[in-house]
């Protein structure tokens, strides 16, 4: 279970970061690794996923 606490004017930023992690887990190699993965880890693998589309949607800004 997590939460994700967004800017208030942004109303796409949660769809973007769900989007995001279903593409991540939709693969069962990456499931695996995420879940095998120490606390350090799953937060690092999760900041590189939720990097990609923040980053996307400032370059289409």
């Amino acid at each position: 279970m997590f939460v994700l606490i967004t800017p208030l004017d942004d109303d796409g930023l949660q769809l973007q970061i769900m989007a995001a992690l279903a593409r991540c887990v939709s693969e069962a190699a990456e499931r695996e690794r995420l879940c095998e993965a120490s606390d350090r880890e799953l937060w690092s693998a999760l900041q590189q996923v939720l990097r990609a589309p923040t980053e996307a949607a400032t370059r289409a800004a």
